[in-house]
């Protein structure tokens, strides 16, 4: 018997030994069987799609961000831009082309790394990033863990900024009642959910965490280790896109979801169905509702601040001036295909632009 989050874990990644973080941590072979070892698995023709899957000016706008960031000198040449949980590195590729297009001799100065512990990722990223056409020298690394960041010599001199979407919805989390916490009986013919009563340990982390029912996630590890490496760089900000809401309570098992397909199926029902949990290992994504209140707390407490947090819509339209960016296009494009962005841009900002949240925060160094 295993706890939800020990399946999540060894479903997603491949093992059960160690934390989310553990993947951006270490390096071993058992983590390749996970579900997210699997290249093909956002997009038409996989189980779910993202923003960046959508469209490509959502890393656009992200890059006219850091460009703004430069101009403002919130941020300084020479520039780290690191990418975690960058699957096929399609959002690193797209900011690093805009940046290509919209900029002149800033991408020699930056240097673009992926944290990437999965084989297959860290060859598709290398297959990808070899084929991009762009007119600046540029300077990509794969790391496995994010300690190598360490490893630059002009640390000290440098600005960091990590980018990440729909990261903190696959760190792992336990389900829990004020008494009890979901675990799966794995027996030969079905693996099925049963509640038991909540160890100790994670009782107490729920009343730190002040959530006495529903999802308890895992995150505050991988945050205390994002500051470590940030406090080691001249100015550093961490900027990411989630699935998310800003209440202070956690809800309930609906807000676990399986998605296969593009079918999604929530734990709760999932439960109440008596399914079988082996039909979904390594086959199917989890993911789950990110309480951004929880999470603005953990970067607070590790001496971030807050430069912004809102809906993706808003963001992308009055913090990067996605339409703007959009427009400043036009004239490269036949009207076919300025159309068919406008389409992929509606989609980003009518279909996901409020369901989907966006969160900004500075070191204090």
């Amino acid at each position: 018997m295993i706890s939800f989050g020990e399946f999540m874990q060894e479903s997603l990644y491949g093992h059960t030994n160690k934390e989310r973080e553990s993947h951006i941590l270490s390096s071993s072979q058992e983590r390749q069987k996970g579900y997210y070892a699997n290249p093909h698995r956002v997009g038409k023709q996989g189980d779910f799609y993202t923003s960046v899957s959508v469209s490509r000016f959502f890393g656009g706008a992200i890059a006219q961000y850091i460009l703004s960031l430069l101009e403002d000198s919130h941020l300084t040449l020479p520039l780290t831009i690191v990418e975690i949980g960058a699957d096929k590195g399609y959002l690193l590729s797209d900011i690093v082309q805009f940046l290509d297009a919209l900029s002149l001799n800033v991408l020699p100065q930056c240097q673009f790394c992926t944290i990437e512990p999965f084989l297959t990722l860290q060859e598709a990223q290398h297959s990808h990033f070899n084929a991009l056409k762009l007119s600046q020298k540029t300077t990509f690394k794969i790391h496995n863990h994010l300690d190598m960041l360490l490893d630059d010599p002009s640390i000290k001199q440098s600005s960091l900024i990590f980018v990440s979407n729909e990261l903190f919805d696959s760190f792992k989390c336990e389900v829990i009642t004020p008494t009890q916490m979901l675990c799966i009986q794995r027996e030969k013919n079905q693996w099925h959910g049963i509640w038991n009563p909540i160890p100790q340990d994670i009782a107490q982390k729920a009343q730190d965490y002040n959530i006495s029912s529903g999802v308890l996630p895992f995150w505050e590890d991988f945050i205390a280790h994002i500051a470590t490496i940030s406090q080691s760089y001249k100015i550093a900000y961490f900027l990411s896109f989630d699935y998310g809401y800003y209440d202070n309570a956690f809800g309930d098992a609906r807000d676990v979801r399986f998605y296969a397909s593009h079918q999604v199926e929530n734990l709760d029902n999932f439960l109440k169905q008596n399914g079988d949990f082996q039909t979904l290992y390594q086959k199917a994504d989890i993911t789950y509702d990110v309480n951004l209140s929880l999470l603005d707390r953990f970067f607070k407490y590790h001496h971030f601040t807050r430069v912004f947090q809102d809906t993706q819509a808003q963001i992308l339209i009055h913090k990067m001036r996605l339409f703007d960016l959009l427009e400043s296009f036009k004239e490269s494009m036949t009207s076919e295909q300025y159309i068919r962005e406008i389409n992929k841009v509606k989609t980003l900002i009518l279909t996901m632009g409020e369901r989907f949240k966006g969160f900004c925060y500075k070191i204090d160094t």
